[in-house]
């Protein structure tokens, strides 16, 4: 599950977001490019990935009577692994992006702003992921055709809602916390 997350997802996103952000004029990307492009291509990525890697689990646990996938635990332990695998290409791709722009040590001051090792930063795309997971297992769960649809739906608005308010404040946040801008 994590390497969906960090070949698939990342790829797809990478170029989701470089899409999207190429579509907005300069002025709104310089003010709204990060809290648009991401939650939506992101999320959107982490959820085919983790659709791709669900779907297949599913139909063989019904194919050969096996319980694999079993429900919002399941759901939400297979959309953090993806989330984690996102999350650590994305981290890299931070750090070597900004080493050969900017040099090593900032390379390493974003890695290390960026990850927040032990606080809750660490784990932004898991718990994301796993919100759209938890959709996925409810409608495992359910023999409604309407919440077969519903529940994943409501999974998925959740991740996107949150990611905004985390990546449009990051920067401004960490500068004033340690004083860089």
């Amino acid at each position: 599950m994590a390497g969906w997350g960090a070949t698939g997802a990342a790829l797809i996103a990478l170029a989701g977001n470089r899409t999207v952000q190429a579509m907005l004029s300069a002025d709104a990307r310089d003010v709204f490019g990060n809290a648009v492009a991401p939650p939506l291509v992101e999320e959107g990525a982490k959820g085919l990935a983790l659709l791709a890697a669900v779907g297949p689990i599913r139909w063989a646990g019904r194919r050969f009577g096996l319980s694999i996938f079993e429900g919002v635990t399941a759901g939400m332990v297979y959309g953090a692994a993806v989330g984690l695998g996102f999350a650590f290409t994305e981290d890299i791709f931070y750090f070597v992006n900004e080493a050969q722009t900017q040099g090593l040590d900032n390379g390493l001051d974003v890695f290390v702003h960026r990850r927040d090792f032990f606080g809750p930063a660490m784990l932004h795309h898991p718990l994301w992921t796993a919100a759209f997971g938890a959709g996925l297992g409810a409608a495992a769960w359910t023999t409604s055709p309407v919440k077969r649809v519903l529940f994943p739906l409501a999974g998925f608005a959740a991740a996107p809602s949150c990611t905004p308010s985390t990546t449009a404040w990051s920067r401004p946040c960490s500068s004033c916390v340690t004083g860089s801008s």
